[in-house]
């Protein structure tokens, strides 16, 4: 810059990037096996695969 100039020239300053420090804690590791439970027993007639009796009347519609 020119001693008496009329450019107005600001200087350029930079400051660093803020940079963040993250920690974490991790969960504590486990090797216990789960609770084993026991699966609820199935109503007679279902889970069998079937999909059961539909009984159609004559005269009434039916959508596939």
């Amino acid at each position: 810059m020119a001693c008496g100039s009329d450019d107005e020239e600001t200087p350029a300053t930079t400051a660093p990037p803020k940079q963040s420090v993250v920690t974490t804690t991790a969960a504590p590791a486990t090797t216990a096996a789960p609770a084993t439970t026991a699966a609820p027993e199935a109503p007679s007639g279902l889970g069998d695969g079937s999909l059961g009796v539909v009984v159609v009347e004559p005269g009434e519609a039916i959508q596939i």
